[in-house]
């Protein structure tokens, strides 16, 4: 394995080169377009969905209309937020809650709340799974009671013969209690994802993690000891103290693990004013940030490394030893996707439906039977268009004959094909001859940022 010095000085060539490249070379637009899609780490925001821009509808009609477009054979996937956790990561951009007190009736309100929808909605359940997904938050806080009865539970509902069922958990509670992995295992989990972030113990302490590397490494051998089908490790680019060469560590230290996927996510600080992080809330001038060109040269680092070693980047985040791209039913196939849990969304080709956002208000919900419910939006069609196109490049490539099938029209007709033709005059795109778009390797140096200056 090369050292990390060469391969830091390798990644800081090309980045430089890359970047002085743009900014000598390109068109007149050219430091403009840069500027929206080089963000600093104290200005990085990010968000995927598109609901805040849609029509309001009523969310019973919004539940009849993709009823109506599921067709029998047609598949879906199911979400269960549990938003529950040990701690409050400082960098959070998610709804969550910290509790350390009992937690698991929480599972018993997620299946009163599925009981009651499915209830209502009989025909879900009708439908072939493509995946069933229990993340958060921290379902590993649970007991390993309430995640077998919880999984099982939900499991037992749906034809799983053919589904990824996925598990999220932490460093800290894997190591506290393994039953909890044997609990997952014995409900049907075959995908388990837990985030190590780092596995440098002062930039865990800075970010208020619960674990140390140590821990990380432990829970990694104890969750490969029973079996799932794939195990997934998530990383972090440009955390608060974070260097290149302590990256391009972390990625070695990870392979010689052997996880089957590893994702590597920018830290981001916050969705557009949403949520205040705890890094927000401290103040960011208190924070010694990663530089710009080492948050963008850790991208071309984990490519390089990880590839050399035998994971196949499978999405513009993703690298795996396995035949497949994760996440391509839900985003590229548009699967509809159902959420269950307080301030959890459903996600459909051509809406969004909200979940009750006060906690409280949930509760009452579940507990008295009725719908969870609180709001629907219709996307409109150009809204579709760009919600269409954020998601495909998430897997590198936007397909041309296909966006035709969907819209009836050509990609170059769409209503976001100016901003697609911004990125491919700078060489953040490429043309191909049948009119579709891929991300071009300096595209791949920023594509989490394609995606946000696309959709923003």
């Amino acid at each position: 394995m090369p050292s990390v010095d060469t391969i830091a000085q390798e990644a800081r060539r090309f980045v430089d080169k890359t970047l002085d490249l743009y900014v000598g070379n390109g068109p007149a637009d050219t430091p403009e377009l840069l500027a929206q899609l080089l963000v600093p780490a104290d200005q990085y925001e990010f968000r995927t969905h598109f609901g805040d821009k849609g029509t309001p509808i009523g969310p019973e009609k919004m539940l009849e209309e993709v009823k109506q477009q599921l067709r029998p054979d047609d598949s879906i996937a199911i979400y269960a937020h549990v938003p529950i956790c040990r701690y409050k990561c400082r960098y959070c951009s998610y709804y969550s809650i910290a509790n350390a007190g009992q937690v698991d009736e929480y599972a018993d309100l997620l299946l009163k709340e599925l009981a009651t929808f499915l209830h209502l909605y009989p025909w879900l359940a009708r439908q072939k799974l493509t995946s069933l997904y229990f993340g958060g938050g921290t379902p590993t806080v649970f007991s390993p009671e309430a995640i077998k009865k919880l999984i099982s539970g939900y499991a037992r509902r749906f034809n799983t013969s053919q589904a990824e069922i996925t598990l999220e958990g932490s460093p800290d509670t894997i190591c506290e209690n393994p039953f909890l992995v044997e609990a997952a295992r014995d409900a049907g989990v075959n995908r388990f994802s837990f985030g190590v972030q780092t596995f440098d113990d002062l930039i865990l302490e800075e970010c208020g993690r619960g674990h140390t590397g140590a821990q990380a490494e432990q829970a990694m051998r104890i969750v490969q000891g029973y079996g799932f089908d794939e195990v997934v490790i998530d990383l972090m680019r440009g955390l608060p103290g974070q260097t290149l060469e302590g990256f391009i560590a972390d990625i070695q230290r990870l392979i010689e693990l052997g996880p089957d996927s590893i994702f590597v996510y920018r830290m981001r600080l916050g969705r557009q004013g949403e949520l205040q992080t705890g890094f927000q809330t401290k103040g960011v001038e208190n924070l010694v940030l990663s530089r710009l060109p080492d948050v963008i040269a850790m991208q071309y680092a984990a490519n390089l490394v990880l590839t050399e070693y035998g994971y196949e980047q499978t999405s513009n985040v993703q690298w795996s030893r396995l035949d497949r791209a994760y996440g391509w039913d839900r985003w590229a196939e548009r699967v509809p996707l159902f959420a269950f849990g307080w301030r959890a969304y459903s996600l459909f080709r051509f809406g969004e439906v909200y979940n009750s956002t006060d906690l409280k208000e949930w509760r009452r919900k579940v507990e008295s039977g009725a719908l969870t419910i609180e709001k629907a939006t219709r996307f409109s069609r150009e809204e579709e268009e760009v919600a269409w196109t954020c998601f495909n490049l998430r897997f590198g490539r936007l397909d041309a004959p296909l966006f035709a099938r969907i819209f009836g029209k050509e990609l170059k007709s769409s209503h976001i094909w100016p901003r697609i033709e911004q990125l491919n005059t700078i060489g953040m795109l490429w043309d191909e001859d049948d009119g579709s778009m891929e991300i071009s390797p300096t595209g791949e140096l920023v594509p989490e940022e394609l995606i946000r200056f696309l959709g923003s």
